[in-house]
């Protein structure tokens, strides 16, 4: 592949090659599950992190051979910027080793960030076109999520956003300082940042609105428009503002409800709750649960079936590593215990008069293996965002989206003139 000047081909056809690469990665959301666990059936889960890992290391292998190849005496620099960029790539695929999967991101958008700044090489020719590629790709990268928000059995998530900005980020680093292509050279031009500014605001624009596409807007909306109910029944909820909970025991969990709220909660429906807990009490019985009562529809009831089936299901499997693997077996227990703690502290009236209370002997043999001391964040809501209001997200994107355009209208006014 050209780095070193202008592509020869038509800019249409490299936005072509762009447009049918997204394609590719848009179409494969509805089967990429099915495909992983494929895979993971022959392979295991550690088939994506070396696949992936070798991916990258022939990538750089390659990249090192072509840079050898197209420059007579290239410096050394060129070489370890090379080193490290593969290197970062590496080390953040191995530091998803407990969701390999996770690490296609990278390929998927290392490639749609090479393919874009192919692309915009016919349009910008400045140090510009790494920023401009970067913005483009995460935009991409924000209708992939949203796609994924309205597709059975997928999920939205800023976790996902940031790998795929982080793939583009650390390709476009490489091209930049690694490669060095002697096309691309000087300030961004007005022309450039112009195109900048366009591709920002269409990225504070995605983003803005799917941080603010609440279960509270889609319950409105879907209530003006019946025919949008599928979203409720099928998708995960986008964007979700809660509460971040912490005691001196190192225990911290999120939840929906304000502290106020979440103890009335328990207080005036403790019977009820407990109610319908015991109506569904098997692991087994989970998933029809939380299709009952949902973040939408009851997000007290939902937060604590879901503690509660963390808390049995490692009380459960901990006993298959009692005598072959005793770290882990204490690692299960000390989730089973601090689950636990967060149901007796914070759902104690609904989890006393319900029939998943544990015995007291129980009690004791989950906090005689704990690791005490270990401290506790429950993954449970943690994708809830706790650090930003909703309003907060709200006014930056307004002031943010006014800026850019402002500041898109100067730098258009300045080139014609």
């Amino acid at each position: 592949m050209r780095l070193k000047r202008r592509p020869p081909e038509r800019a249409t056809t490299d936005w072509l090659y762009v447009s049918v690469w997204s394609l590719f990665v848009f179409a494969s959301i509805p089967v990429a599950r099915t495909l992983q666990s494929v895979i993971r059936a022959h392979w295991g889960r550690e088939a994506f992190l070396y696949g992936v890992m070798a991916v990258i290391l022939l990538s750089s292998l390659g990249a090192a051979s072509w840079l050898r190849f197209r420059y007579p005496r290239p410096a050394p620099a060129n070489y370890l910027w090379l080193a490290g960029v593969t290197l970062v790539f590496v080390a953040y695929t191995y530091h998803l080793r407990r969701n390999p999967e996770e690490a296609m991101h990278f390929i998927q958008y290392g490639v749609l960030a090479l393919l874009v700044y192919r692309a915009l090489t016919h349009h910008i020719t400045d140090t510009g076109i790494y920023v401009t590629a970067a913005l483009i790709t995460a935009a991409i990268g924000i209708v992939d999520e949203a796609l994924q928000w309205l597709t059975p059995g997928r999920v939205w998530g800023l976790s996902d956003i940031w790998l795929n900005s982080f793939a583009a980020l650390l390709m476009l680093l490489g091209i930049a300082l690694g490669i060095r292509p002697t096309g691309i050279s000087g300030p961004p031009r007005r022309s450039t940042l112009r195109i900048l500014c366009r591709a920002a605001l269409v990225v504070v624009v995605l983003l803005g609105l799917s941080l603010l596409n609440t279960p509270q807007r889609i319950s409105r909306y879907v209530e003006a428009f019946p025919t949008l109910d599928f979203i409720v029944d099928h998708s995960s909820v986008m964007a979700e503002y809660g509460y971040r909970y912490s005691n001196q025991q190192a225990l911290v969990f999120r939840s929906r409800l304000a502290p106020d709220d979440l103890r009335h909660s328990d207080r005036t429906r403790a019977s009820e709750a407990a109610e319908k807990l015991d109506s569904l009490p098997a692991l087994t019985d989970y998933k029809a649960f939380l299709r009952l009562y949902t973040p939408f529809t009851d997000p007290f009831l939902h937060e604590a079936r879901v503690h509660l089936n963390r808390r049995d299901y490692y009380l459960q499997t901990a006993a298959g590593y009692q005598h072959d693997d005793r770290d882990e077996f204490r690692r299960r227990m000390t989730i089973a215990h601090f689950e636990n703690r967060i149901m007796e502290d914070y759902f104690t009236e609904s989890l006393a008069r319900s029939g998943f209370q544990l015995a007291e002997p129980t009690v004791a043999a989950i906090r005689e293996n704990a690791m005490l001391d270990a401290g506790y964040e429950s993954p449970v809501s943690k994708a809830l965002l706790t650090r930003i209001s909703e309003r907060q997200v709200l006014w930056a994107t307004l002031l943010l989206a006014v800026a850019l355009i402002a500041a898109e209208r100067r730098f258009s006014k300045a080139c014609r003139s």
